[in-house]
């Protein structure tokens, strides 16, 4: 109820008519009001509480009565009035508010991961292969072990670069590699062939021929001869005289992920040996290529005639140079 109205009114045997009355509503009014003719009286908007209504009145002759208590009203407060409800509200805003930070925080949280992930992500695709960069970023602590055959393993060597190297400033060393280097990875990258590593002056990269295609180490003898052109390249901008070896052998390999701070993706196994021993016999500046290699690529290259070559723990090899 917003608005309370009193009805009252008085005895007078003379001249019930000039009757005034005045009021006062204690725990509201401080005083009482004017005198007034009216029998009635409202309040509008009371605050939730107890009130005690008090009147007297007058007569003609200006004779006033005592002061009557009239009505004790008890004002109730309206449900959002309580106490309970404003901590209900205050709770409920709090939970929404923290609700709304939680949801913020968790967002930018998750784009922060997302991010990071990201980043993560593409670190390892420089790294690793992409299945194995798969299987890292889901699980950091997998173990990756694997067996694949028909691998094709490229070994190359800057010849007598260490003799070079003597020369030259540090700055000037990791400069050279690292610009022919990177050649080479941006050639990997654009002919599907996975780098694994490089060590010092050497570069080794393969092609993991899951599907078995027939001209895998065909592409591999392709990347070769790039290579050999993009160094050929480098010599005539740097103005260096470099040459490289280059060895190639096809087989089974053990691949798998070693440490797990400067962690490195390697291939081991016969055929990698065979790969290196083809590099380190080979001459500058050709290719040169193990029989098993020449198999499957002489329909599609010329070779020179077999050379033999001992292979530590194989024995004797018929190999090929690539014309």
């Amino acid at each position: 109820v917003k608005r309370v109205s009193v009805h009252y009114t008085g005895l007078s045997f003379i001249s019930p008519e000039q009757l005034q009355f005045s009021h006062k509503l204690q725990g509201f009014d401080s005083d009482f009001s004017d005198w007034t003719s009216d029998r009635i009286v409202s309040y509008t908007n009371l605050k939730p509480g107890t009130y005690t209504l008090f009147l007297k009145t007058k007569n003609g002759d200006d004779i006033e009565s005592d002061v009557f208590q009239g009505l004790v009203l008890i004002k109730e407060p309206f449900y959002w009035q309580t106490v309970s409800f404003w901590l209900m509200v205050i709770l409920c805003a709090g939970g929404c508010l923290g609700g709304i930070v939680y949801l913020i925080t968790r967002s930018k949280y998750a784009h922060r991961l997302e991010i990071a992930k990201g980043k993560t992500d593409s670190l390892l695709l420089h790294i690793f292969p992409e299945h194995v960069a798969r299987i890292l970023s889901n699980n950091p602590n997998a173990c990756v072990a694997e067996r694949h055959d028909n691998v094709s393993i490229l070994f190359a060597d800057i010849v007598d670069f260490t003799r070079f190297a003597s020369a030259f400033s540090p700055n000037r060393v990791v400069e050279i590699l690292n610009t022919l280097f990177t050649k080479f990875d941006e050639r990997a990258k654009k002919e599907y062939i996975e780098k694994i590593k490089t060590i010092g002056d050497a570069y080794m990269a393969a092609i993991f021929n899951a599907d078995n295609d027939p001209d895998a180490a065909k592409r591999c003898i392709h990347y070769a001869r790039g290579m050999l052109q993009d160094l050929e390249t480098f010599n005539k901008e740097e103005g260096t005289h470099f040459t490289m070896r280059i060895g190639i052998n096809t087989g089974s390999v053990v691949a798998g992920v070693i440490g797990k701070t400067k962690f490195i993706y390697d291939i081991w196994g016969d055929s990698v040996n065979v790969a290196s021993r083809m590099e380190s016999t080979g001459i500058a500046g050709k290719i040169h290529v193990s029989e098993r290699i020449y198999l499957l690529t002489k329909d599609s290259f010329s070779y020179s005639e077999p050379v033999t070559v001992e292979v530590k723990g194989k024995g004797l090899m018929k190999t090929y140079f690539l014309e």
